[in-house]
């Protein structure tokens, strides 16, 4: 307002017409700065207006960080791929012919070749994110017998308001927060969401999963169970919600999942028919997260299927020998 009062000073004593092109002037310098605002709000304000339900404001922001698309020096349009997670975090629309369907079905490529500038502009800030929030972890990439998540808390310290089964269960500090958003939001509606297992380092999944091949026998254990370090559940991000069992997808929990759980960055890792493309059963209760970013990418172009997506950012990794994403300036180490 004290800029439109200094205006209306400066039309007292100007000339009206150098007065009427002044006005217009800043009334579009105006409408420019808000465009340009609404425009790098990215997949976060395109969900919230299209949904019910609350998205957590560090979610938003998370999402919302501005990446850089230009090329590297000396980079010609040429040369550029679709997808550059090797120097800056990167997306070309105008190339997305080019990037490699990985895990992915013709329709999900179909789905991103009808659409490549919003394709790119939700995959943005799912490039700038770490190396191991979005590390594929499956049967055939797993972790190192060493590896420990970085920042991991007990969740009965941290946040107890989450219920817990035995109090021992520990998640990465980010993954933790999203956890009690989530917890928080459910309650208000009415439900429990109690976390039965979370991190696992890699000693307790080989000793769980030998466990269930004495009972059941290998070929029904590697159904439902993973060998050490292909476990979701060491990368400290994964939590299974009791009751774990099939029975999980009758409940009033189960269909609050379905619905929110992408709001808060959770993914369900093994959905129901994709049993071939997962590698294991149906599991209602496991949900990792990937942050909202990354879910609301899965929901708009993998149809809801993390595995899909997961292999997908993989396979255009420049070096596919790594589970990780390596960026020079596009996001942290």
């Amino acid at each position: 307002m004290r800029w439109f009062a200094r205006i209306y000073a400066i039309g007292r004593f100007a000339d009206r017409r150098a007065f009427a092109v002044l006005l217009i002037g800043v009334v579009t310098v105006a409408a420019l700065a808000t465009a340009v605002r609404s425009e790098s709000n990215g997949p976060s304000w395109a969900a919230s207006q299209g949904g019910a339900g609350r998205i957590p404001e560090s979610a938003v922001s998370a999402a919302a960080r501005p990446v850089s698309v230009a090329p590297t020096a000396g980079e010609g349009r040429a040369s550029r791929t679709a997808i550059d997670l090797a120097g800056e975090a990167s997306c070309d629309p105008t190339a997305v012919d080019r990037i490699r369907a990985g895990g992915t079905t013709e329709s999900t490529m179909e789905r991103i070749r009808e659409s490549p500038r919003r394709f790119c502009w939700s995959l943005r800030p799912v490039l700038a994110e770490s190396n191991d929030l979005l590390r594929l972890v499956d049967r055939d990439h797993g972790l190192e017998p060493d590896y420990v998540p970085p920042g991991l808390v007990a969740l009965a310290e941290a946040h107890p308001e989450i219920p817990l089964r035995t109090g021992n269960e520990r998640l990465t500090a980010r993954a933790a927060g999203a956890l009690a958003d989530m917890v928080l939001a459910a309650e208000q509606d009415g439900i429990e969401l109690m976390v039965s297992s979370a991190y696992r380092d890699y000693e307790t999944q080989r000793q769980l999963h030998e466990y269930w091949i004495e009972r059941l026998g290998r070929t029904m254990a590697e159904a439902l169970s993973a060998p050490a370090g292909h476990s979701q559940h060491q990368l400290g991000t994964t939590v299974d919600f009791a009751p774990v069992g099939r029975r999980f997808s009758e409940t009033p929990q189960a269909e609050w999942l379905e619905q929110h759980a992408w709001r808060y960055g959770f993914s369900l890792s093994y959905p129901e028919g994709y049993e071939t493309t997962t590698g294991y059963n149906y599991e209602p209760w496991h949900y990792r997260y990937v942050g909202f970013a990354a879910s609301y990418l899965e929901r708009e172009f993998f149809s809801s299927v993390q595995h899909k997506m997961l292999t997908f950012l993989y396979a255009n990794s420049r070096d596919r020998r790594l589970a990780a994403f390596r960026f020079s300036r596009g996001g942290p180490r």
